[in-house]
């Protein structure tokens, strides 16, 4: 994320992501990762729409459906599922602190 979306959001997410502060963009230190280290397994696999492989993969997702308590604390988490584990997944609060900021998520995600 870039220094402005660190400003904002790190207050937020800090206890639950690993910092990297080293990262250089043409020489220059414009941005920061913020690497997603909490994976709580929430997708409900009954209700979540969309194509499944017998072998444990989701190969597309149309409609993700979470389980409520099997959420952490975290406003930003990771989901343990494979073939979505990689997506990650924002708090309302984390969305408004972007919106209210007048951030995008290109400037927040660099992926």
């Amino acid at each position: 994320m870039n220094f402005p979306a660190a400003e904002a959001l790190l207050p937020l997410i800090k206890p639950w992501v690993n910092i990297q502060s080293d990262v250089l963009v043409e020489g220059e230190p414009t941005h920061l990762l913020a690497i997603v280290t909490e994976v709580y397994d929430a997708m409900s696999q009954q209700s979540t729409i969309g194509r499944y492989h017998e072998s444990g993969i989701w190969l597309e997702v149309n409609e993700m459906h979470l389980v409520g308590d099997r959420i952490g604390a975290s406003p930003i988490f990771r989901l343990a599922t494979a073939g979505v584990q990689w997506d990650f997944i924002l708090s309302e609060e984390v969305v408004e602190a972007i919106r209210a900021n007048g951030l995008t998520l290109d400037e927040v995600v660099v992926e």
